[in-house]
């Protein structure tokens, strides 16, 4: 039975996908189907040990096809060296019902600036946003200055 008669047929069903070491964009895209009723996505343990993987492409043409249906995103992710701000932000806004966030990743200040604005603006309906920010600088105190004020 396809996904789609599936969720046809079940029209309460939602579905939880966790991937550990997640794979290249291609791959997920193969196992990630439009067509699953997705509800929750955990992508953990991102690695970046291969110089031709990104993130980009999963964030941008991947997961907004799940925006109508995505509750809950949880992303952990090693990108120093792939910024990963505005795509992230998209995808959130993008995603109509998702209630709650939880990332851990490599994100500027400004970012939940954004974030906590767009929330404040009914932009987007999360009710839980835990968010882990690395920073690949020694000198912190200016980006701690400025999460406190936020």
């Amino acid at each position: 039975m396809s996904w789609a008669n599936l969720a046809t047929r079940a029209p309460k069903l939602h579905v939880n996908v966790f991937f550990e070491r997640v794979l290249k964009h291609d791959h997920l895209a193969r196992i990630l189907l439009v067509e699953i009723p997705v509800r929750s996505i955990s992508l953990r343990s991102c690695s970046f040990s291969d110089p031709d993987w990104i993130m980009r492409p999963t964030l941008t043409d991947l997961l907004p096809a799940y925006g109508h249906v995505l509750q809950e995103l949880t992303l952990e992710l090693n990108n120093d060296q792939e910024p990963l701000d505005d795509e992230l932000l998209q995808l959130i806004l993008s995603c109509k019902r998702l209630l709650l966030l939880e990332v851990w990743a490599f994100l500027s200040v400004t970012f939940m600036e954004r974030l906590l604005q767009n929330r404040a603006e009914r932009k987007c309906v999360l009710t839980t946003i835990k968010v882990r920010i690395y920073i690949a600088q020694q000198e912190t105190s200016e980006e701690d200055r400025l999460l406190h004020d936020i």
